[in-house]
């Protein structure tokens, strides 16, 4: 009986060191679509060490750029409409898709008082504020000035 298809395809894919990083990379992990900044700060740690390296093999070259399109599209999707909100309408934006609390932005902050406070539009954000806020949505601080 001859080979199908599929089976002539895997015989003709030599098992090499490129698939094994390809493989590896995927593993560690795998080309989903991006859906949270979680997981897109998660996406932009695995870039920061393949990115620059001059080393890549094939299969890593292939991992990075498809990662790449992955957190492009993710960026395209959700941080670039967030341009037009006020940085209170971001902060609340941000909260939401993180499932945050203000106890937790108050972590963020400072203090849950200062949270609130931002929130509710009573107060501003501080640059020191922006700065915290920038680190750990991994978005421009000044969006929230």
């Amino acid at each position: 009986m001859g080979k199908t298809k599929i089976q002539k395809i895997r015989s003709s894919i030599p098992a090499t060191a490129t698939a094994d990083d390809y493989f590896d990379l995927i593993r560690k992990f795998p080309l989903r679509k991006i859906n949270t900044i979680q997981q897109n700060n998660a996406a932009l740690g695995v870039l920061g060490e393949l990115v620059g390296r001059k080393d890549l093999s094939s299969g890593e070259r292939d991992y990075t750029s498809a990662l790449l399109t992955l957190v492009a599209d993710f960026e395209r999707r959700t941080l670039l409409p967030l341009k037009r909100l006020t940085p209170r309408e971001l902060i609340q934006h941000l909260m939401e898709s993180n499932d945050m609390s203000v106890s937790e932005l108050g972590e963020i902050v400072g203090s849950q008082p200062a949270a609130s406070n931002i929130v509710n539009g009573v107060r501003g954000v501080s640059k020191a504020q922006a700065k915290r806020l920038g680190e750990h949505f991994a978005v421009d601080a000044g969006a929230f000035i």
